[in-house]
């Protein structure tokens, strides 16, 4: 086969010339020219990457054995295996599920490895065994794990997106509609990366058949009666390209999507495509940037980085973009005074599940060390005076004497106390160390955050607060119209906010929101035991409205 050189396309689809017809009326090339590495890749590879391209049949010079195919796959499976462990290492606020994001690319690896071992043992022809050998999807599987080891901040691999959710089926085992499958998802999910190892030639053979079907429709069928703007070339001709297809379906799933009030942009990789060559191939480019896609072609695919730096890169920053003073919800207020945060809790009969679950999550988790201190590192801190009320009540009510103790030097009741006076004194209230640069007292805000909400707002701001709460009103709002990063575990309010900032903006659009940090995981106050409560009540009324409020 001939390689893919500029002089193999130095004249670009006409060396691909239609002489002859085939039976369904098709034109096919003339297979007497010199170049045939179009058909040689048609005729020859069964295999094909997820954007529809088929890679291409090397050399029997450069054709891998089976054996060494096998110890890539392995390779790169236990370099997979060796990122999941880094997340659940250095990262498992991320929630205990974090590695499950990357098990669909996991599968595939693995997948692709049980097929080629069947193939060792000595039991089919040596044909065969090569020809699987050499129809692998190991290229493709090393081409995404290359692109994903340049990638910062990656949460997903294989993630499929749709774009018409309200016409998806969610029945098991149903169609769920239109959509695609995005091969990295970085940036925190604000990054799509597609990635497919279609060659020249082969995008070539896709033009160049293109022509051909294209060409035996106008032979046989009359079009002379048909607007021009309805032809099949006109309409049908982009789709036929698969990349120019992929890269429509993630331009309409990205318009769907929306992370932190943005659509995601889209990365197409196409490591072995190299442009300048021929002008159909630029062509179909400029198509794919038409839709908004950056290309990524062979001469800027960057250079691999280390594992070790690949890794710190791909696992991100957790805090990015934080503001210089830290708006905190009452959720967050109560998790930095809880028992189940700074002790060893002992677990009680009358405990409800949930209480239990954060005694079980917490030795392994420790949210303060791991999640809390770091997310709130020097920043200033802030709360919403409802807030603070909120939480005072809350404490007041069933906390414990240590929870109380931690209360009181986190808001700085005492005001003589010095900022490193007070860490010193909460230091005494926890098994964990305390950050030296943490920023107590808490302050509440002197501001009527109502007045601050109302006139700093947009519009969208008042149907927001219709599906808030007073308390989540203030504390959201507020940081908000402050421009505040807010800090809080509360999950179903961020989504109400998300929903209803999405459903005001035009589709296609970046949308403006509060600019939230939510802590994966909750934490809540001890507590009393219902018929021991100090306020006399049996069931203890006391108890309930908390119960209700979390």
């Amino acid at each position: 086969m001939t390689s893919d050189s500029p002089q193999d396309h130095a004249g670009g689809l006409s060396r691909l010339t239609l002489s002859g017809t085939l039976k369904n009326g098709q034109h096919s090339p003339d297979l007497s020219s010199p170049d045939n590495s179009a058909r040689d890749v048609a005729l020859s590879s069964s295999n094909t990457d997820d954007s529809g391209s088929r890679p291409e049949q090397p050399s029997n010079a450069s054709i891998a054995s089976l054996d060494e195919i096998i110890r890539r796959c392995r390779v790169l499976l236990s370099e997979l295996a060796d990122f999941q462990r880094h997340i659940k290492a250095q990262y498992y606020a991320r929630g205990e599920n974090a590695t499950d994001t990357f098990n669909a690319f996991s599968n595939c690896v693995k997948a692709e490895i049980r097929g080629l071992e069947r193939l060792t043992g000595g039991h089919l022809p040596q044909g065969k065994v090569q020809h699987a050998a050499t129809s692998s999807n190991l290229p493709f599987l090393e081409a995404v794990w290359d692109a994903t080891k340049c990638a910062q901040n990656v949460v997903a691999m294989m993630k499929i997106f749709y774009w018409d959710k309200q016409g998806r089926n969610l029945a098991r085992n149903q169609p769920k509609g239109p959509h695609t499958t995005v091969d990295i998802v970085a940036d925190g999910g604000l990054e799509w990366i597609k990635v497919s190892t279609i060659t020249n030639t082969r995008l070539l053979f896709e033009k160049a058949k293109l022509g051909w079907e294209q060409g035996a429709l106008s032979d046989e069928d009359d079009l002379s009666d048909c607007d021009a703007d309805e032809s099949p070339a006109k309409n049908e001709s982009d789709d036929a390209i698969s990349i120019v297809k992929t890269a429509r379906d993630l331009a309409r799933a990205a318009r769907a999507v929306r992370v932190s009030y943005k659509h995601p942009r889209i990365k197409y990789m196409l490591p072995r495509i190299r442009p300048g060559q021929t002008s159909v191939i630029d062509e179909v480019l400029d198509d794919i940037r038409a839709l908004g896609v950056t290309v990524v072609c062979a001469e800027d695919v960057p250079p691999l980085p280390p594992l070790d730096a690949a890794f710190s890169a791909m696992t991100g920053k957790r805090f990015v973009g934080f503001s210089d003073l830290i708006n905190i919800d009452c959720t967050i207020l109560l998790a930095i005074v809880s028992d189940f945060s700074h002790t060893a809790v002992k677990e009680e009969d009358w405990f409800h599940t949930a209480l239990k679950t954060q005694i079980k999550a917490e030795p392994k988790l420790q949210l303060m060390p791991s999640i809390l201190y770091p997310a709130m590192g020097s920043h200033a801190l802030i709360c919403t005076r409802a807030a603070a009320k909120r939480m005072h009540e809350i404490v007041d009510t069933i906390g414990t004497e240590s929870e109380k103790a931690r209360t009181a030097i986190m808001m700085g009741t005492d005001a003589t106390q010095t900022r490193q006076q007070l860490v010193r004194d909460f230091r005494l209230h926890s098994i964990h160390e305390i950050p030296a640069d943490w920023q107590l007292p808490i302050t509440v805000a002197d501001e009527d955050t109502t007045v601050v909400a109302t006139t700093r707002l947009p519009a969208v701001a008042q149907q927001v607060g219709r599906k808030l709460t007073p308390i989540n009103q203030s504390v959201f709002l507020y940081g908000w119209a402050t421009g505040c990063t807010t800090v809080t575990s509360n999950r179903t309010v961020v989504r109400q906010i998300e929903s209803v900032i999405d459903g005001a903006t035009p589709a296609g659009e970046d949308a403006q929101g509060p600019m939230v940090w939510l802590c994966p995981t909750a934490r809540s106050l001890v507590g009393k035991e219902k018929n021991r409560c100090t306020c006399g009540s049996t069931p203890c009324l006391r108890n309930a409205e908390y119960r209700c409020y979390r």
